[in-house]
């Protein structure tokens, strides 16, 4: 298996893990990828955060209690988002 890490510092890494999750299909690899970032509460970090919650709940690899963990945190993570979003587009006016 190949595990890859990905470290980030306020960084939407979205489409960069799609590339890396497309190619290691197209190749047939057992693969893995992990993501560390910096913990701040960043926008990306929470954008970060929403796809591996929802990935976890669609692709079956959660189980158990981490599933309940994740159907509850995930609530929480999209409010953090619409509020640093309206904050950012009330800062741009």
């Amino acid at each position: 298996m190949l595990s890859i890490l990905i470290t980030i510092y306020n960084y939407n890494l979205l489409p960069l893990v799609e590339d890396i999750h497309q190619q290691c299909l197209d190749l047939g690899i057992d693969f893995e990828i992990l993501t560390q970032d910096d913990a701040s509460n960043s926008i990306h970090n929470l954008e970060n955060e929403k796809i591996k919650i929802e990935t976890g709940l669609s692709d079956g690899s959660l189980q158990g209690d981490d599933i309940i963990q994740a159907s509850k945190r995930l609530p929480v993570v999209l409010n953090e988002l619409e509020e640093k979003e309206d904050r950012w587009l009330y800062l741009s006016r």
